[in-house]
């Protein structure tokens, strides 16, 4: 007989299942609220929805090129199925002739279907791509524990091996939070350079040309990806390609061909800001805010207009999802105008 703690954990996986079904044919805001209210109640919630998430995320990538035949598998299933105790006499309950004579609920089957596959699944983890569209945002568990945030219009290319951990931050912008392993060094590669985790949790985004690294737990080394190369050689260090070591509340800014700088405390709130889908700016230009609402909002779309117009600075903190706030903010400027043009709102100067 199933405990009572087995019974409660069966039904959150399943009720999780149902959530990612749910929103993704219909993500209402009603059906949103009350999805919240259920991640809310409990921490186990969370996470469970993560990992089935996940599983289901890198099972329909792999089942694209590894198709399943789910009729059989399901037959292994059934004829997996042992009783755990028989019933009481007189009331012996006679084998059916059914193939699926056991009633197995469909959160069961869906979990044996997720054992079967979880080796391929957790192998395809180690070496795969993780990307986000234009407002999207995941959470990802990798297969040695370590979880990535992925912002908005983000793509990370993983390569892991027996001896290391390595990712490649193509673009956008990722929070880490590495699992210790003293064996495997956990690397991102991003604009020539290498970080590589000292017991950390930090944040990465790749802009145009410079990348910035944020460090909110531990520490961080941050070298140029040459100087990774040959950090076991015997030759002198050259000071061009001097490591920084990044500490938590700093942040570094690494520019092309990995030259890092590091720019001393930063502001935690501000760079962590995205993962409550919240923009703040304080002194970035208006093309730079455009832009950034850009990320999140296939449309409208801004288009700043005139070198007056996008080097005007700007300050505040707006809802990402929400750029009709921050044209109602602009429009009560003197010196800029906004058009309104189908799926785009042009900003240009009076």
């Amino acid at each position: 007989m199933k405990s009572i703690q087995q019974q409660d954990d069966t039904a959150i996986r399943e009720r999780a299942a149902q959530w990612v079904c749910e929103l993704e044919e219909n993500a209402s805001p009603e059906k949103q609220s009350a999805f919240l209210e259920w991640l809310q109640i409990s921490p186990r919630h969370v996470n469970e929805f993560l990992m089935v998430s996940a599983v289901n995320d890198e099972f329909v990538h792999y089942q694209s090129t590894h198709p399943i035949n789910v009729q059989v598998l399901s037959g292994e299933i059934a004829s997996n199925v042992v009783k755990l105790s028989e019933p009481p006499a007189p009331h012996r309950i006679q084998p059916s002739t059914r193939p699926f004579a056991t009633k197995v609920s469909w959160g069961l089957i869906a979990a044996s279907i997720c054992l079967v596959i979880a080796g391929a699944i957790w192998f395809g983890l180690r070496n795969s791509i993780l990307a986000t569209g234009i407002g999207e945002q995941r959470i990802v568990s990798l297969s040695d524990g370590s979880m990535v945030h992925l912002n908005t219009q983000s793509q990370i290319k993983l390569q892991f091996s027996e001896t290391s951990r390595d990712l490649v931050l193509v673009n956008g912008e990722a929070l880490f939070k590495v699992a210790r392993d003293s064996t495997r060094p956990f690397r991102v590669h991003v604009n020539g350079a290498v970080v590589q985790a000292m017991g950390t949790a930090f944040n990465i985004r790749r802009g145009m040309r410079d990348a910035v690294v944020v460090v909110t737990e531990g520490s961080v080394r941050v070298e140029p990806q040459t100087a990774a190369r040959t950090s076991d050689s015997t030759l002198p260090e050259n000071p061009v390609h001097r490591a920084n070591i990044v500490r938590a509340g700093e942040q570094v800014l690494i520019k092309d061909h990995g030259q890092s700088n590091a720019t001393g405390p930063t502001d935690l709130d501000k760079a962590l800001a995205w993962r409550q889908r919240r923009l703040v700016f304080r002194g970035e230009t208006l093309q730079e805010v455009a832009s950034e609402f850009n990320r999140y909002n296939k449309q409208p779309q801004l288009q700043v207009i005139g070198d007056q117009a996008r080097q005007k600075r700007m300050m505040g903190v707006f809802d990402a999802d929400d750029p009709a706030a921050l044209v109602l903010f602009i429009e009560r400027l003197p010196d800029l105008s906004v058009e309104h043009a189908g799926d785009r709102i042009i900003i240009r100067s009076d």
